[in-house]
C-alpha cells in the first residue's frame, strides 16, 4: 500500500499547515470529499487538527484600513499595486 501525499506530509512534518486566504479551500475539500465519498478519514483528520490556517481571518484582525471589505482586490491601493488585467 502506498501512502497518500497529504498523510505521509504529515508524517514528516507533523506541524505541518495549509494556508489559505478565504473559506473556499476547506469548504472545497469538504465538498469532493462527500461529491466523490473518498478519502473522508484524511480531510476529517486535517479539519479536526487545524491544519488549515485561514490568514484573511488573521490579516482582518491584524490590519484596520479604511476598506468596506478586506479582500485582497480593496487592499491593492495601499501598496501601489498596478493590475495589467482587469
Amino acid at each position: 500500500m502506498v501512502d497518500r501525499p497529504n498523510r505521509a506530509s504529515l508524517e514528516v512534518d507533523p506541524a505541518m499547515h495549509v494556508y489559505h486566504f478565504g473559506a473556499y479551500e476547506p469548504g472545497t475539500f469538504k465538498f469532493l470529499m462527500g461529491k466523490y465519498a473518498t478519502r473522508e478519514d484524511e480531510v476529517d483528520r486535517m479539519l479536526r487538527a487545524g491544519l488549515f490556517v485561514d490568514l484573511h481571518t488573521i490579516f482582518k484582525q491584524a490590519l484596520r484600513a479604511g476598506v468596506e471589505e478586506y479582500s485582497l482586490k480593496a487592499l491593492e491601493v495601499f501598496h501601489s499595486f498596478a493590475r495589467t488585467i482587469p
